[in-house]
């Protein structure tokens, strides 16, 4: 396979350590599982091999086939796993073992277990007898065979036991026997208690002294071949069963079953003699495509609901917080309470004021009908006095016309009395409208004095006056109608008022327009700092510029003195050819070059000495710019972090 094909797979690394198989059973009864459950396959029969072989991947009971030598499993799953085609046992020499091996211990362990109890020995009795019939055991077996078996039936049972956990373990392989594979095998299974079993117990298993550790060994064996089905009748992803594998997976036991699954394919085909593995290779590539396509149509609706979702967080975030409109109604709601709190008192004082003006009228009404029955009791008595009196006919004349008189002044003064209340009546509808009126423009000028903060006094630095007002209908002075709220009295509208109101329009009036003068006042001192800071601006311009200039007339000097320097190298390198030319023509010639020779050791100290100056010369300089630009550097940060405190003070 080329790269990118093999980059498709994962590392087919066993990620359990291999020891799927040994998971501990605790000591519990567990539900029998269906017989029909068990008959599932294990492992499968090896498809390009006749004899048993050492796999390449380590060993798992999981996945491995059962074996064709060992007797009586031939009806016990014998249907081939997909992802399987390993042969050979656990035991067998240059094999890894199923589980890591107990390591050995100083002394046995000491079983904490009741096993000799008798209510316990039968409740181990009903379990193991249970499993077995449910795990279709080949042998003849009975309750009674389990109170006193003889080594040949605990022979069966423990081999049936241990074939369930590992089909492809062969007993007596290679002449052992069988007392000598059962403590290594209970090893091998982790059995807590295994260096406390005896191989002389095996002769005589239903002993007094040996069966009772025997039974709860196989009791143990039962729960833990009961774990192990339960396990492989889960769904959990370490099983690693490719039909389990879903179309979308990240799992590592997932990629682990598809890397198995290809590996003993190819590995087949390559066995066979083969060497074409493009089948496995398209499968492996349609596997993750369509894992790919399942990933991508899962990123495709994420998609769709990340852009509804943006779509509704930027129609929530476009419009203000709902709780801000919710506090300003709450704000506005409770100033109406308050306005409102206010005018119940208002009313409940104007309604108390209305009650005793009844209360006064009822009292007057009741003092005038006690008039009026005494005036016509005296009617009535000067009636009587009239009829006993004896008058002459010019008497009664007189009277009759001054009857007349009366009766007469009488009706006009009914017709006046009625133009009276007639126009009495459109009085107090006027007066009630304008009453009305009056009141609203009471609450006008109150809800005025309120959006103007003046409610209910003054604010400094004017002189706290109270301006509310409220109406007293009930007073018969004109002038107490409308009075102050303070105190009661009446109010004087025209002086009082109209001149607290004026002088509080002449403040404001006042502070508006020194508002506006410190508004001209900043404007101007902005417009200076605006033109400052064009001024720093082109200054950093400039010494940026000079900055530049220095750092490009470094990088000359820097060049210059690297050129220098190399010519200096080359004439040294000349000087020392020269000298051990010299010092060879010395030799040839004798002491005559001595003094040419020293000349030249002089000119080579001399450069080497000009070499080093002009090093440092350029050191020096270099430094200097460098000090010159960050002292520069600092007092434009200064000038500018003074203007930036300037700016923020003003």
């Amino acid at each position: 396979m080329d790269s990118a094909r093999r980059s498709m797979m994962r590392p087919s690394v066993d990620p359990y350590g291999n020891i799927r198989s040994g998971i501990p059973a605790p000591l519990t009864a567990k539900k029998p599982t269906p017989a029909a459950r068990l008959r599932q396959s294990f492992a499968g029969p090896q498809q390009f091999l006749n004899a048993p072989r050492n796999s390449l991947y380590p060993s798992q009971s999981l996945n491995a086939p059962p074996s064709a030598s060992k007797p009586g499993s031939a009806a016990f799953g014998r249907t081939p796993m997909r992802n399987s085609v390993r042969g050979g046992h656990q035991w067998a020499a240059g094999r890894q073992s199923l589980l890591p091996s107990t390591p050995a211990l100083s002394h046995a362990l000491k079983d904490p277990r009741n096993n000799r109890d008798k209510a316990f020995q039968q409740t181990m009795r009903n379990v193991i007898f249970a499993w077995l019939q449910e795990s279709q055991f080949q042998g003849t077996i009975s309750r009674q065979t389990l109170l006193s078996p003889t080594a040949k039936d605990f022979r069966g049972i423990f081999e049936h036991l241990i074939g369930l956990l590992d089909p492809t373990y062969v007993f007596g392989e290679k002449g052992k026997k069988f007392e000598d594979e059962v403590v290594p095998v209970l090893k091998v299974h982790q059995y807590p208690f295994a260096d406390s079993v005896d191989k002389k117990w095996l002769a005589a298993p239903a002993s007094m002294h040996s069966w009772p550790s025997l039974l709860a060994m196989l009791h143990w064996l039962v729960e833990l071949s009961k774990a192990r089905y339960a396990y492989l009748d889960s769904s959990e992803p370490s099983l690693q069963d490719l039909d389990q594998v879903p179309e979308n997976f990240d799992d590592e036991n997932h990629h682990a079953a598809l890397a198995f699954h290809y590996y003993t394919d190819a590995y087949g085909i390559f066995l066979s003699g083969a060497d074409d593995f493009s089948e496995q290779d398209q499968y492996l590539e349609n596997r993750y495509a369509r894992k790919d396509e399942s990933v991508l149509s899962e990123l495709e609706s994420f998609k769709t609901e990340y852009q509804a979702l943006s779509s509704e967080y930027q129609q929530l975030t476009e419009k203000p917080a709902p709780i801000i409109d919710l506090e300003s109604e709450n704000a506005s709601m409770r100033k109406d309470k308050k306005k409102f709190e206010d005018y119940l008192a208002h009313c409940e004082t104007r309604k108390q004021r209305v009650l005793d003006a009844i209360s006064k009228e009822e009292k007057e009404i009741v003092v005038d009908t006690a008039n009026l029955q005494k005036l016509r009791e005296e009617q009535d008595r000067l009636a009587v006095v009239v009829k006993e009196q004896n008058l002459s006919p010019e008497e009664v004349s007189q009277m009759n016309s001054e009857q007349e008189m009366l009766s007469r002044a009488v009706e006009e003064l009914r017709r006046k009395n009625a133009e009276a209340s007639n126009q009495m009546r459109s009085l107090e509808v006027a007066l009630a409208k304008r009453s009305e009126n009056v009141e609203q423009a009471i609450d006008e000028y109150t809800d005025f004095l309120d959006r103007l903060g003046l409610f209910p006094t003054v604010p400094p630095p004017l002189p706290p006056t109270d301006l509310r007002l409220e109406i007293n209908f009930a007073s018969s002075n004109p002038r107490e109608l409308v009075r102050r709220s303070v105190n009661g009295q009446g109010a004087d509208l025209k002086n009082d008022i109209k001149t607290a109101l004026d002088s509080v329009a002449d403040y404001l009036r006042r502070e508006h327009q020194r508002l506006e003068d410190e508004v001209v006042t900043v404007e101007q001192e902005l417009d200076e700092v605006t033109v400052e800071t064009d001024k720093v601006e082109e200054e950093i311009f400039e010494v940026e510029r000079r900055t530049g200039n220095v750092q490009e007339e470094a990088e000359a000097i820097r060049v210059a003195t690297q050129q220098e320097t190399l010519m200096s190298n080359g004439e040294a390198v000349r000087l020392q050819k020269e000298l051990a030319h010299a010092r060879t023509v010395a030799l040839a010639n004798g002491v005559g070059v001595k003094s040419r020779l020293q000349a030249l050791q002089i000119a080579y100290q001399e450069q080497i000495e000009r070499v080093d100056r002009l090093k440092d010369e350029t050191v020096r300089m270099i430094l200097k710019s460098s000090s010159d630009i960050a002292v520069f550097k600092e007092e434009v940060s200064g000038h500018l972090n003074h203007l930036r405190q300037y700016a923020e003070e003003n």
